[in-house]
């Protein structure tokens, strides 16, 4: 059998097992979104658990809030979805670079 050389970057496409999910954040000052590939569902109520820590520039702001919003992206979103979580949001606004679109927390 002979091994196939791969690109490291799309390493975790192979080892997840889940949804990878986009999570938005709002902390009265900014925006940002990040990449999400640990996540659970906890009951029926609906409640989810995320995995995340302070490496995540997002992370103090959604614990000061206690608010973030879960987004599903569409299977051909991969290489943006890819990008999203390698790029800090200090380095740039996530939603322009990406082509993102924002939309009112009442709509999401």
């Amino acid at each position: 059998m002979s091994m196939k050389t791969k690109s490291i970057r799309r390493a975790f496409t192979w080892l997840e097992s889940g949804a990878v999910l986009l999570v938005t954040k709002n902390d009265g000052t900014s925006d940002n979104v990040m990449t999400i590939s640990w996540q659970m569902v906890m009951d029926f109520t609906p409640r989810i658990a995320v995995s995340t820590g302070s490496w995540n520039e997002s992370f103090e702001a959604i614990l000061g809030t206690k608010e973030c919003c879960l987004c599903i992206p569409a299977f051909d979103q991969i290489e943006t979805v890819i990008d999203i979580g390698v790029v800090h949001g200090s380095e740039c606004d996530k939603f322009e670079r990406f082509g993102l679109h924002k939309a009112p927390a009442k709509k999401v």
